[in-house]
């Protein structure tokens, strides 16, 4: 049940224009300083609020009251009125002005900036020019807040008044009156939940075709978070009919007007109609064409003299003939890709790629789709590597890349690594700056986890057999005794792995009952067992990778129990970070350097816990206010965000109660995600369950059929 929270904003630490999200200290009538955190329009010192929610202890920032809705309440009095006006919220309006408003109209002065401004006119130096820019600012004030009570009268948050108003303007009201399902399509942030609650609050019928409309984009968006370009009509509009109580009929008819609208888009393939939005469906189809126009292009070597070139490097490389066989591919093709497992050299055929290419004077770039990944690259190869994004010149500001067909890359061959982790918007972004002069060399393994974006870029190229591939399929690392290599092919056949925890081996399994008792070993393992026998920091070196957040062995509850363990020190203030915890970013941060998956050690907690610095990899990187947001405890972390990056240890639970979660292709991601040693804690029926399960889901794409053409 909701709490009730009435006072004035003394201090406001942070205030996001762009989000709305805002951080305020208010002195409730009571005399307490509260920390209110809430998402709303902008607060200033001295505003006099009425806020909603409930005191709770965020498990990072310690006790708050984190507000559902926050409504303004006029100041009362002329101290407070003057505070107000004077704060400088209003534009035209300043301490001096606010006092002589108010000695003019007294404590109806809100009365007169709201229904006679003209009167303003008395006041000496406000003129017509003056009084139109005082309406104006006091419009945009008045405006959010109104739309905010507007909000807070249908039981809606007030947070999202200030994302609203930035989207439609003094407009806001009337378009949510006429089309509240606007807001889903239009307001970043709002779903269609939220705009079905306000929708319902004004009195729309269900029926409404705005509302059946909105809920199948809904359903296309939905998919897209789950990985699929397109949904199959059929599936579409069941799932319409459960979300919405509508019968199928009208969601038929409403989704026949919207393709013949062309905002949904219909293709059969293999039988079954599938239904794209205009993005993606034009995503897959541009990058089928730019992909057969760069394969039309010159490659970068002729094929008589590939042999000797091959020849050059020979002595710097083992290459046997799969491997000449590769490079030769890449070399004489302006698209190729490589793929293969681990251990089976394709870091090898790379820098052989790269060494002819170089001796050719041939201009490099490198990239990956994460920071970690890109790291790893240019430490394999010695040469430098970046992410996608910043390749491409990823500008925040203006919401895209500066590189794309008007200014290509200026480079005669481009490596992209860990492909498998490109969706399709990433990699259609990609391919608009690669010019027609320049050599397109894929590498990953396509039987690692898709990317977390729509489409599966490496597997529909791969299956369309219109690009050359090279597949790598001997293992040379097994040479060296590597237990892991070989487990991770055996888990990739569907063949059990061994779990037999061999002598001098670096793949174990250590049983455990019960999720619980599978948490406790793994904090045990990684707390004592691994560095009193292999030496490896816990911190540095050792990474639990579980397939759920959840439960008693998802990241969550691994990560409260690893830290408890390895770093029990007094957290301060609202953190929950100390000095010496382990932390990941987890969104790209262009401006700070650090990227999604990076993982550092918190070395410095600011005064009153309002900032934190970060070390990552002897980087000093600083954090204040929300931006404090973008870290989590990373003692453990999802296998998903684990891909493309590589430890020394990994530790990963396998256990029933991630059933849904069981499937060959995480568990063999997993696996080679560890160099040196990799260990599974948790239920022998798990592990085989997991490798028995190949039927990842499927992903509903159409870029390999857009690439047979």
């Amino acid at each position: 049940m909701s709490e009730r929270l009435v006072g004035v904003v003394e201090r406001v630490p942070h205030y996001a224009t762009a989000t709305g999200f805002c951080i305020a200290d208010v002195r409730e009538q009571a005399g307490a300083l509260v920390r209110v955190v809430a998402t709303c329009p902008p607060l200033e010192p001295g505003d006099e609020v009425e806020v909603l929610g409930r005191h709770m202890v965020h498990n990072r920032f310690g006790p708050q009251f984190r507000a559902e809705q926050v409504t303004p309440r006029l100041p009362v009095g002329r101290a407070a009125l003057a505070r107000y006006l004077g704060s400088g919220r209003v534009r035209g309006i300043g301490p001096a002005l606010a006092e002589r408003l108010l000695d003019e109209f007294g404590e109806h002065v809100i009365g007169v900036l709201d229904d006679a401004p003209e009167k303003l006119l008395r006041i000496p130096g406000i003129g017509p020019k003056k009084l139109a820019l005082i309406r104006k600012g006091w419009s945009e004030q008045r405006d959010v807040w109104r739309l905010a009570a507007m909000l807070a009268e249908h039981g809606i948050g007030t947070g999202r008044a200030a994302r609203i108003q930035k989207q439609f303007g003094g407009a806001a009201i009337a378009v949510i009156r006429q089309n509240p399902y606007r807001l889903a399509q239009e307001v970043r942030g709002i779903g269609f939940a939220t705009s079905d609650a306000i929708a319902q609050s004004l009195g729309f019928d269900r029926a409404s075709p705005f509302r059946v409309r909105a809920g199948l984009q809904h359903l296309l968006d939905e998919a897209r978070g789950a990985g699929h370009c397109g949904v199959p009509r059929t599936k579409l509009v069941d799932e319409a009919v459960k979300l919405l109580d509508v019968d199928a009929a009208l969601a038929t008819s409403v989704l026949d007007d919207a393709l013949a609208e062309r905002s949904v888009i219909a293709e059969t393939l293999e039988n079954t109609t599938l239904l794209f939005t205009p993005r993606l469906y034009v995503a897959e189809t541009r990058i089928a064409s730019m992909l057969r126009a760069l394969a039309s292009s010159e490659a970068p070597f002729s094929r008589n003299d590939i042999d000797a070139l091959i020849d050059t490097v020979e002595s710097d490389f083992v290459l046997p003939d799969e491997k000449r066989r590769a490079i030769a591919l890449a070399l004489t093709n302006p698209v190729c890709v490589i793929t293969g497992g681990p251990g089976v050299g394709k870091t090898t055929v790379v820098n052989a790629i790269l060494q002819i290419a170089a001796r050719a004077e041939l201009e490099l770039a490198l990239a990956a789709p994460t920071g970690r990944a890109a790291k790893r690259l240019a430490q394999q190869t010695g040469h430098p590597a970046q992410t996608i994004h910043r390749l491409l010149e990823w500008n925040p500001e203006e919401d895209g890349f500066q590189r794309n067909e008007d200014r290509p890359l200026e480079c005669d061959l481009l490596v992209i690594d860990e492909a498998s982790m490109c969706d399709v918007l990433l990699f259609e972004s990609l391919l608009r700056a690669v010019d027609a002069g320049t050599s397109l060399l894929i590498v990953g393994d396509a039987d690692q986890l898709p990317s977390i974006g729509p489409g599966q870029v490496l597997r529909d190229i791969i299956d369309s057999g219109t690009v050359p591939v090279a597949s790598l399929t001997t293992v040379y690392r097994q040479s060296g005794g590597s237990d892991i290599v070989a487990n991770a092919h055996r888990i990739n056949r569907g063949t059990l792995p061994d779990l037999a925890n061999a002598p001098e081996t670096d793949f174990y399994f250590f049983s455990a009952a019960t999720p619980e008792a599978a948490r406790e070993r793994i904090v045990e393992i990684v707390a004592e067992r691994i560095p009193r026998r292999f030496g490896l920091d816990p911190l540095r070196d050792v990474q639990v990778l579980s397939p759920m957040h959840k439960g008693a062995t998802g990241v969550d509850e691994l990560n409260a129990a690893l830290q408890q363990r390895l770093n029990p020190a007094q957290r301060a203030g609202r953190l929950a970070f100390a000095a010496g915890d382990k932390v990941m970013q987890t969104v790209n941060n262009y401006d700070k350097e650090v990227f999604n998956g990076d993982v550092g050690i918190v070395r410095e907690i600011g005064r009153d816990a309002e900032s934190v610095v970060v070390d990552f990899d002897r980087v000093l990187v600083e954090y204040v206010a929300d931006e404090i947001e973008q870290l989590t405890l990373a003692y453990a972390t999802t296998v998903h965000k684990a891909q493309g990056s590589e430890f020394p240890a990994v530790v990963i639970p396998v256990v029933a109660a991630h059933s849904i979660m069981l499937q060959r292709n995480l568990l063999y991601t997993a696996v080679t995600r560890g160099q040196k040693l990799v260990i599974l804690v948790g239920e022998r029926a798990a592990v085989e369950r997991a490798v028995r399960n190949a039927n990842a889901m499927k992903r509903w794409t159409r870029l390999r059929h857009c690439l047979r053409g």
